[in-house]
């Protein structure tokens, strides 16, 4: 079938966006099938925000590239190229640009050099308009990459550049690792059971040798055996012996281990821990250099791990963790090759408990008296003013080890936070807490619904993606929107804002199940080939392109185990919702809760969307004093919180929108009035 196609240029070799996107240097080519004549086209060029930059219309075999001719050039940045045309027949493509953009690098290939790769020198044109921060950029040894500032009429980006270099790979059977500029981290018990190759690339005739190191000392040496030109490969299967009296070894291409390649170490680092006073003894030990553990406080969540080296198979706590209450304790070898992040709180199954009493007693008063609660010692009550430890507590409960207390420090938490909404509500993005729990926090602690009139503040909270829903229940604590509160939430919700609010929502139907869905559901692997071939870019938290995502996201989750009952219950508590809706008689409300209706399912997982929906609009409303809300809400919080935990964009949308929709702009009481 002849379609339209949008042809774009090989990218420039070495330069990226900084999200790691490709860079092109000339605008793509539009081609419009010639066998159809009589056909129009309708071509578009978008900007990165979605704003219209050019439009084109074609008839027949009239050239696609004279759109160009509309565009101000040269054009750099992020743009997405539409062709619409007879059904089925369209394209589109997002491309990265800097016109005339030309990058020249001397050596034109890095090699491993000393603890990195050669040092190079770069340079780089645009075409003339085109603003560069500089033209010249030189690379150190430990240089993978740097940035250019590009710039034109006003506006400016950041490109990486990193220059093509040596890479190490590793291929076995059932796995492998791409090709990298660090040094590989291998399993000792995977190559035991199943050796692969060690592949490397230095782009040029060599005689390689890869270096067995025990403690800085060579214990074997294995010769390469050579591929297509410049490719060498090591048969690991050599070293398997090795590997049997030794659990961690380094794998270098230079005797005294500087061109380092690879890493081995053993799948597990130790069996168990034992806390010795002021110690902590790790059984069955895998003591090698680097060997630390990340210890984190579980009766003060909120503070940062410290990380402590094992020396031995033991490590000294600090003070401050002695008699501390139970640790979390999360090993790995720090590589000072390959620096890592301080790791987020562990989840259970990834980190090792280990049980004392205490609680954290160096603080200021309030800190103590949290930790102490945590602890089980209520004995220190003291008045909250930070609610970001107790957001923080909340969000880790489950691998606190609290066993059968769990659900009474929930239940407190959840009830100081209900008691000092404003606060909380504040707190909350400036915790520990992570971004995907903040709707299933909203509504385990009855927040989504809780009644915030006495708590308005006429100034308007911060709106950032992360903080959304709290700042939209902020604004709605009066129930009604000011004019600064609407502009905090087009700045991240997009142009749907408005709509909603005036009871004309512009894409009202984005977001329910439809034939892809299904498609979706049958091969979860095409997802993304999907998203690109819809052209998915969300722009904005409300905009169409992020409710149909969101409802991916539930085809994609749908078996999750935490969505069992809700599933199975699914068309009795949209029966009950929609009894409640109508029982309300607000109709926009019930416009809305139409609009997500799947057109031929009212139970399973199709209605999941639909149920979504209603319950945001139900607890909206109870916000505004509807008792019978408030009883169902608090029979289906359970439900309706495991949803949020496992799609929580669906619900932070659908609660955006449905206060929104319930709300009404301040202006329009001022009128009235």
């Amino acid at each position: 079938m002849d379609t339209a196609r949008i042809d774009t240029v090989t990218p420039v070799r070495g330069i990226r966006t900084t999200s790691g996107l490709p860079v092109v240097a000339e605008v793509p080519h539009i081609e419009i099938p010639s066998s159809m004549s009589n056909a129009h086209w309708d071509i578009t060029l978008h900007n990165n925000s979605g704003e219209l930059i050019a439009r084109h219309r074609v008839t027949g075999e009239e050239g696609g590239d004279k759109l160009w001719s509309n565009v101000p050039r040269p054009l750099v940045g992020t743009f997405t190229l539409r062709i619409r045309g007879p059904w089925g027949r369209g394209a589109t493509a997002t491309f990265n640009i800097v016109e005339g953009l030309a990058v020249s690098f001397s050596p034109i290939w890095r090699r491993f050099a000393g603890r990195g790769l050669q040092p190079c020198s770069v340079t780089v044109h645009a075409a003339d308009g085109v603003e560069l921060s500089t033209n010249e950029i030189e690379f150190g040894e430990r240089d993978r990459e740097q940035r250019v500032r590009v710039g034109i009429r006003g506006e400016s980006r950041s490109l990486n550049v990193a220059p093509p270099h040596m890479t190490v790979a590793y291929q076995a059977p059932g796995s492998a690792i791409t090709p990298s500029v660090r040094p590989l981290p291998l399993v000792r018990e995977e190559i035991r059971e199943s050796p692969g190759e060690l592949v490397l690339d230095v782009g040029a005739a060599a005689d390689p040798t890869l270096h067995v190191l025990v403690s800085n000392r060579v214990v074997q040496s294995v010769s390469a055996r050579t591929g297509r030109f410049g490719i060498y490969r090591f048969n690991l299967a050599e070293i398997v012996d090795t590997l049997g009296h030794y659990p961690h070894a380094k794998l270098a291409l230079s005797g005294d281990g500087e061109l380092l390649v690879a890493t081995v170490r053993p799948r597990t680092l130790f069996t168990g821990i034992r806390l010795d006073g002021s110690h902590l003894e790790f059984e069955e030990c895998a003591n090698t250099e680097g060997l630390s553990a990340y210890l984190f406080a579980t009766r003060a969540p909120w503070r940062q791990p410290v990380c402590v080296p094992i020396v031995n198979s033991r490590l000294a706590l600090p003070d401050w963790l002695i008699n501390a209450g139970p640790i979390r304790v999360m090993a790995r070898i720090e590589d000072p090759w390959v620096p890592l992040p301080i790791p987020d709180w562990p989840e259970v199954g990834r980190s090792t408990l280990v049980e004392a009493d205490g609680w954290v007693r160096d603080g200021d008063p309030e800190e103590t008296a949290i930790s102490a609660f945590l602890a089980g010692d209520t004995s220190q009550s003291v008045e909250v003013i930070d609610f970001v430890r107790l957001w923080t507590a909340r969000a880790h409960l489950p691998s606190l080890g609290l066993g059968p207390r769990i659900s009474d420090v929930a239940d407190a938490i959840d009830t100081e936070i209900y008691g000092n909404p404003v606060d909380a509500l504040s707190a909350l993005s400036d915790s520990e807490a992570p971004s995907d729990s903040i709707p299933t926090l909203m509504v385990r602690s009855g927040l989504a619904w809780a009644n915030l009139a006495d708590a308005h503040d006429d100034s308007a909270p911060q709106w950032t993606m992360r903080g959304a829903l709290p700042a939209a229940l902020l604004s709605a604590a009066d129930s009604l929107w000011s004019d600064e509160e609407i502009d905090g939430a087009i700045s991240v919700c997009g142009d749907a804002v408005n709509g909603l609010l005036d009871g004309n929502d512009p894409y009202a139907s984005a977001g329910t199940l439809d034939e892809s869905a299904e498609l979706l559901d049958q091969n979860p692997a095409v997802r993304e080939h999907i998203i690109s071939a819809a052209g998915l870019v969300p722009n904005g938290l409300l905009s169409a392109d992020s409710r149909v995502l969101a409802a991916m996201d539930l085809v994609v989750n749908r078996k999750d185990f935490r969505l069992d009952w809700l599933i199975k219950n699914a068309h009795s508590v949209l029966r009950e919702g929609e009894r409640l809706l109508r029982m309300i008689d607000h109709q926009a409300s019930q416009n809305a809760f139409d609009a997500r209706r799947h057109p031929t399912r009212t139970g399973g997982w199709h209605a999941i969307p639909a149920v979504s929906m209603v319950l945001a609009l139900v607890a909206r409303h109870a916000a505004r004093g509807n008792a019978d809300a408030v009883r169902w809400l608090i029979r289906e919080q359970r439900p309706w919180a495991d949803l949020a935990a496992v799609l929580p964009q669906m619900v932070t949308i659908d609660l955006i929108m449905a206060e929104l929709i319930v709300g009404r702009r301040a202006e329009e009481i001022e009128v009235a009035e």
